[in-house]
């Protein structure tokens, strides 16, 4: 057996007869390399850019964005046909089931929640080489690379390994890549070469070509889905060390997630209130296969951590409050992309990225914890609300609610419309036949309504207006926090 993640391919030996008719044959070749089977040769290079460049003697800068050049390069690369293959094709049982759905149960309880930094054994590299032969290892594999990377200088350059874990031992066994990571209480500042205007200059030029790449209908439309996952992991990762080591700024990082953000989960072309994903989910031939052959633990980490990389402080521009919904709306809409496995292990994933991408002034566990919970519980009660909403129809909805006076900047549920926002105040009256504007979020144009069949979402709120079992007290709470928060965004 070599092993889940490989495979043996037998060259055939060939034989031909020389000169003198002596018969000679060839030995038979193998290739134990699935990746190098199946990648393209874009794929190849950036695979091979990421083990030439991130390196701890040639890290800085210049090889960072030596590395996001060549993802761009390789999300130039587009097949046309796509197959995959997963484990319920040998049976009918798990097509059945669907894709594995978030385990919403215990998302309001109390214990709820991503424990980042305590519960876990780590070994964390000291010392720049180690950290980022570390970093290396964990781009390729979340690259989908997962072949022992060949022997060299680095694995003798005298790092030190510290365990940062509970029982002060050092935790010696299994690949340091795949082993359970915890926050270190400190992590020391690796000295990196300075850095020029002009190398901040090139390297946000290639941030933003990557970033239009990610974001156009096309590719969006058109990416096989092992390949998009792929590129969000690795988009993620990139984006992150960028931000963490200042060749970026916070804002630049911000822009860049944000228009990638707003189409993936928020608002695709077209009439439909969905972003490209669910809207690819929804119509896959095979739903099933779709949602298998794009989630991940890696993703729903990478995902975590791209999100809990934005500002968490000054967040009350329009921007700030579009992010804010398109990723609760990214919860609500597709739960499967977000826990595959549970919160250990993704816990576990989002503890590697920040212990190596971090200053260790700026990791604070608590705010990462309470942004992960906040994220998840106000996705989770989206999805409540928007299903009971359906249920009821919107025609018996605005005539439930009592919500008379509507501010600027109130936030809409307007069904298939998908989220609004009003851009005046007005009045809802029974019988009014006035018209107001208001901005359709999701599809990113101005429509007119009835003033009387605006449904706002803090009027679904109200008791009895969606069922008090549909919506529990928690729930809401969550919901009417959101919309307070939005609106300060969207007034």
């Amino acid at each position: 057996s070599r092993g889940e993640s490989s495979y043996w391919l037998a060259l055939a030996s060939v034989s031909q007869k020389t000169s003198d008719g002596v018969a000679v044959r060839s030995l038979p070749h193998w290739i134990d390399d699935e990746y190098a089977l199946r990648a393209s040769a874009r794929g190849r290079s950036f695979a091979e850019s990421i083990r030439g460049r991130v390196r701890g003697g040639s890290w800085g800068i210049g090889a960072w964005t030596d590395v996001l050049s060549e993802l761009y390069k390789h999300l130039q690369y587009m097949p046309k046909i796509w197959s995959h293959r997963h484990t319920s094709d040998d049976g009918d049982d798990d097509k059945a089931k669907g894709p594995v759905a978030f385990e919403w149960g215990d998302v309001f309880a109390d214990g709820y929640g991503l424990i980042i930094g305590s519960g876990f054994m780590a070994t964390v590299p000291i010392g720049l080489d180690g950290r980022i032969s570390s970093l290396r290892s964990m781009i390729l594999r979340w690259y989908g690379i997962v072949q022992p990377e060949p022997e060299d200088d680095e694995s003798s350059s005298g790092d030190d390994v510290s365990d940062v874990g509970d029982s002060g031992s050092t935790d010696s066994g299994g690949d340091s890549a795949d082993s359970v990571i915890a926050l270190p209480k400190a992590i020391p500042r690796p000295t990196l070469p300075s850095v020029s205007e002009e190398d901040r200059k090139r390297g946000l030029k290639i941030i933003k070509q990557v970033t239009k790449r990610l974001a156009e209908a096309e590719f969006l439309s058109e990416r096989p889905p092992e390949l998009l996952a792929a590129d969000l992991k690795v988009a993620a990762v990139l984006f992150r060390v960028g931000l963490a080591e200042a060749w970026i700024s916070e804002q630049e990082f911000f822009d860049a997630t944000l228009a990638i953000w707003l189409p993936l989960f928020f608002k695709a072309e077209g009439k439909k209130s969905t972003g490209w994903l669910e809207q690819r989910y929804l119509t896959a031939p095979k739903q099933q296969e779709f949602a298998e052959a794009i989630r991940s633990v890696e993703l729903a980490a990478a995902l975590g951590c791209w999100a809990l990389s934005t500002p968490a402080t000054k967040r009350n521009g329009p921007e700030h409050a579009r992010f804010d919904l398109a990723s609760a709306l990214g919860v609500a809409r597709l739960p499967w992309l977000w826990q595959t496995d549970g919160n250990e292990r993704v816990a576990k994933e989002i503890a590697e990225v920040f212990a190596l991408t971090s200053r260790s002034e700026d990791i604070d566990v608590k705010v990462i914890e309470r942004r992960w919970r906040t994220l998840i519980r106000r996705g989770y009660a989206l999805g409540l609300m928007e299903q009971a909403a359906f249920g009821v129809g919107l025609v018996v909805l605005r005539s439930r609610i009592a919500q008379t006076n509507l501010a600027a900047g109130e936030l809409l549920w307007q069904g298939t419309a998908g989220f609004c926002v009003t851009t005046s105040d007005c009045v809802r009256g029974s019988g009014t036949t006035d018209t107001v504007e208001v901005l359709a979020l999701q599809q990113g144009k101005a429509k007119k309504f009835k003033v009387d069949f605006l449904v706002p979402v803090v009027g679904l709120l109200e008791d009895g207006v969606l069922g008090d079992s549909a919506i529990p007290v928690r729930v809401r709470g969550e919901l009417a926090a959101m919309v307070d928060e939005l609106r300060v965004g969207l007034g």
